[in-house]
């Protein structure tokens, strides 16, 4: 019984709502909970359904449906890139452009008649005569239905782009013969949209803009349609590590015979929005915007902790404006929509002369903004969120800074409501994935969740955090675990300073890098008393080869394959599992089951090794979920994701 009420405590009831949470479980509820999603062995106090014999098992997958049958089918794998996060598994499908038709007003009649019909949302699995009848039937193209493909090949080809005139699409693509051991290269090409060969099954000849071994993505046409801008880097080895993604220019007549110009070059800030948050996975299209005079391009960097709108000069003249502070002081790029918030997506109107755009800050998800384009007149269009935040107290988080072997390190302290200096609070630290994103003012509701249940959160950018410049981002290449830790140690002593934390009751929790810096945190200090480590790395060494990124993303952050020379000891050194014997604090693991991008493996060899030295640790795996859980998973799983953070932190702190 006892363990049984501790086990509620740390949300293992239904949905994880328990007695911690301020919510009570009735009677029948207690007893169908089947302990959520954490990991139970047969004979240790549980099992569930999943505990069955092999005889058991036979009998359920002879009694699959069609539906299973196509899910266990073999897979035969010939490519490095053969499975996804968020994606599952890739076969032989190549994504490739098309363009399709689109209908006329008088051509929709009787259309919803057709798509029904079309349809096989509604056909009986058991009538497979029906079925496969429903199928044929929606191969025929309907005369309405004009779709046609303008590029193919054993190639995957992405964002397309219309040119003004509409006769050409930019799109990107990787067109190498061993474009699968590189996938940190892209280049822009154009194909034109010239469908008479398209009958005799003759596909337009794309032409490349960019050199081979760049990074280029996001392009945009000029107005005239002779220029391209788009975001990247000259050579595909500097993508990942932490470097500034630039912008860059392309004559688009001239295309691959110059080499594209640098439109961001002096300017120490990286293009796009890096600034994470659990309210959306992204923010969707980043591309760059051209003015109407084709004089300027508009565009999101982010800076301190924020993403802020630029506006970048293709014509560096005497009359043209420059920076007045920050990284774009001197430079032709002038900061339009600035602030301690982050602008997520933005439009430019027709006549150039207004900016519509949303805005997400700590106390806001995110609203419509309009203003000038030059940033002034400035007027919020939408509060779409006010009826619920009138009834909460939203924490306004008090930004932090220590200058740190040189650095200056910023973080933010998120008090609980109705804070009182007097007292003691106990303290949850917060650390960001990537390594090469940040946090920063936008709102999170994590956050907000654990401040309203009476904890002083601190979230921190250590060095290996974007927004503050590349040398800041850079400087954790092949050394995670070293000035990351250093700086993170560092701001934890800092918010001590206050006087109202109670450093006798300190949590730590992140996910992804967030996790691996958790997983290495408690194998280096004691000084915290709980932890929750999510969608971790632990071993180094094998996410090399299990992770759908491992392979590039290694040969950006670490030495080299680790099997490469004497590159496994430095694997083996910087693997938080290998101090397994020194962790002592209790730890939840939380790992989704189709996470690929940190497989679930990173979590189980570091259960594992704890349980055998019988520490404190409990494993909790989410089904059907990859490695966004937090940010894109089912609601019931975010829901119960964080009241067995939670619950963790409740029972332990």
């Amino acid at each position: 019984e006892q363990e049984e009420e501790q086990q509620r405590k740390m949300g293992a009831g239904k949905l994880g709502r328990n007695e911690a949470l301020g919510l009570e479980l009735t009677e029948a509820e207690e007893e169908g909970s089947g302990g959520g999603a954490s990991l139970e062995l047969p004979g240790a106090g549980g099992g569930g359904e999943d505990a069955r014999s092999p005889v058991q098992a036979e009998e359920r997958a002879s009694a699959v449906d069609e539906e299973r049958d196509e899910q266990n089918k073999t897979r035969i794998v010939t490519r490095m890139q053969h499975k996804f996060d968020g994606g599952g598994w890739l076969g032989l499908e190549r994504s490739h452009i098309f363009l399709i038709d689109v209908p006329q007003p008088e051509q929709l009649a009787g259309l919803e008649r057709v798509l029904r019909e079309h349809d096989l949302a509604t056909t009986p699995r058991s009538d497979k005569d029906k079925a496969r009848r429903e199928s044929e039937k929606r191969k025929e193209r309907d005369p309405r239905d004009r779709s046609y493909q303008l590029t193919s090949g054993d190639f995957e080809d992405a964002q397309p782009r219309w040119s003004p005139d509409g006769q050409h699409v930019a799109f990107v693509s990787d067109r190498d013969p061993e474009w699968d051991w590189h996938i940190a290269v892209n280049d822009i090409f154009l194909v034109s949209a010239d469908l008479s060969g398209f009958a005799a099954g003759q596909y337009p000849e794309p032409r490349q803009l960019t050199r081979d071994r760049g990074v280029f993505f996001n392009p945009s046409f000029s107005p005239d349609g002779s220029k391209i801008v788009c975001f990247g880097f000259p050579d595909g080895k500097q993508e990942g590590g932490g470097r500034d993604t630039k912008l860059w220019l392309i004559d688009v007549a001239q295309g691959r015979d110059v080499e594209p110009r640098c439109l961001s070059e002096g300017f120490n800030r990286s293009f796009g929005d890096h600034v994470g948050s659990d309210m959306r996975e992204s923010v969707g299209d980043e591309s760059p915007v051209w003015s109407a005079d084709g004089r300027h391009i508009y565009a999101t960097a982010g800076d301190y902790g924020n993403t802020n709108l630029f506006r970048v000069a293709l014509y560096d003249t005497a009359d043209e404006p420059k920076g007045a502070s920050g990284p774009e002081q001197g430079l032709p790029i002038v900061r339009v929509i600035g602030g301690d918030r982050e602008v997520l997506t933005f439009s430019l109107s027709s006549d150039n002369n207004h900016i519509l755009f949303t805005v997400a800050d700590p106390s806001q998800p995110n609203d419509l903004f309009y203003a000038r384009a030059d940033g002034s007149e400035e007027r919020r269009l939408t509060n779409v969120n006010a009826p619920l935040l009138d009834e909460l107290e939203i924490a306004t988080p008090e930004p932090i800074y220590i200058q740190h072997d040189g650095v200056e390190v910023q973080g933010w302290l998120l008090k609980p409501p109705g804070f009182d200096s007097s007292k003691k609070y106990p303290l949850i630290l917060e650390i960001h994935g990537g390594p090469h994103s940040a946090y920063g003012n936008t709102f999170y509701h994590e956050f907000q969740l654990m401040a309203a249940r009476g904890y002083v959160v601190l979230y921190t950018n250590p060095r290996g955090s974007v927004t503050y410049g590349e040398d800041f981002a850079t400087s954790i290449r092949n050394d995670w675990g070293n000035v990351d830790y250093k700086d993170i140690m560092a701001l934890v002593d800092k918010a001590l300073e206050g006087g109202y934390i109670d450093d006798t009751h300190l949590g730590v929790t992140g996910g992804s890098y967030g996790g691996y810096m958790t997983n290495w945190i408690i194998g280096h200090t004691d000084r915290f008393k709980a932890a929750v480590t999510q969608r971790s790395l632990s071993n180094l060494a094998t996410f090399w080869g299990t992770s759908d990124a491992g392979y590039y993303f290694g040969e950006a952050e670490f030495p080299g394959h680790p099997y490469d020379g004497d590159n496994m000891q430095w694997y083996i050194e910087h693997s938080p599992i290998t101090y397994v014997d020194r962790m002592n604090t209790p730890l939840l693991i939380l790992h989704s089951e189709k996470d690929y991008r940190c497989m679930i493996e990173q979590a189980e060899q570091l259960f594992v090794a704890l349980k055998q030295r019988h520490k404190d640790v409990q494993l909790v795996r989410f089904p059907n979920e990859s490695h966004g859980l937090s940010r894109m998973g089912q609601p019931r799983h975010r829901i119960e994701r964080l009241e067995r953070i939670i619950g963790w932190f409740d029972a332990k702190l």
